[in-house]
C-alpha cells in the first residue's frame, strides 16, 4: 500500500480511539497522530535527496530511470526544442500562463522537460507563478534542476520519463569533452 494511504487508515483508527477514550487517552492518541504525520513526511523527505553539484548526464537517467524516479537531478546540456502549450500553464482551474515542453540534449541523450508554472497559496486563493521556460528559446545552453518522473500506462506496458524543472539559468557552451564520461 502506498504511504498516503496507510496514513489515511490510521488517522481513522486514531479518531475512533480518540472518540472512545477519557482525556488521558486523548493525550496517547495525540502523541500516536504526531508521530504518523513524521513518519510521513519523513518519507516524503527520503524520497527527494540533495541536489549533487555536478551535473548528471542523460544517459545516466535513461539507462536507469526508475533510479531517479521522484528525484532531484541537475542536468546541463541544450535546448533541442521549445514548444509552447497555449494556456496549458497554472493551477488546474487556471489557465493563466502558457506552459512550455523543451527537449534537454547533452551528448548522451534527450530528455523532455515541462514547464507548466507553479500553483502557491491555499486552494481558495492560488496564485500562479509564471512557468521558468518564458525567457529562453531553442539552441540556449542550460543547466536545470528538474524532478524524474516516471510515468507508467494505465495496464504498465510502457512508461513515460519526463522532467519537471526547480530551476534553470543560461549558461556559455560546454564542449562534449567538458562534460565528462565518468558519472
Amino acid at each position: 500500500m502506498g504511504g498516503g494511504i496507510i496514513v489515511a487508515w490510521t488517522y481513522q483508527i486514531l479518531a475512533v480511539y480518540f472518540r472512545c477514550m477519557g482525556p488521558r487517552g486523548h493525550t496517547v492518541v495525540l502523541i500516536a497522530y504526531s508521530f504518523v504525520v513524521s513518519l510521513h513526511h519523513v518519507s516524503i523527505a527520503l524520497a527527494t535527496e540533495l541536489v549533487r553539484e555536478e551535473p548528471i548526464l542523460v544517459q545516466t537517467i535513461l539507462a536507469n530511470p526508475q533510479a531517479f524516479n521522484m528525484r532531484a537531478v541537475r542536468l546541463q546540456g541544450t535546448i533541442k526544442s521549445l514548444q509552447v502549450i497555449p494556456d496549458g500553464g497554472g493551477c488546474q482551474m487556471q489557465g493563466a500562463y502558457d506552459a512550455y515542453v523543451f527537449l534537454l540534449d547533452d551528448h548522451t541523450g534527450e530528455l523532455p522537460i515541462i514547464d507548466r508554472g507553479k500553483c502557491l497559496g491555499p486552494r481558495i486563493r492560488q496564485q500562479v507563478v509564471k512557468p521558468l521556460m518564458t525567457e529562453f528559446s531553442a539552441g540556449e545552453h542550460v543547466e536545470v534542476v528538474i524532478d524524474v518522473s516516471v510515468i507508467y500506462s494505465p495496464n504498465f506496458d510502457s512508461r513515460t520519463l519526463e522532467g519537471v524543472p526547480r530551476w534553470v539559468k543560461r549558461i556559455p557552451y560546454v564542449s562534449e569533452g567538458a562534460l565528462g564520461t565518468t558519472r
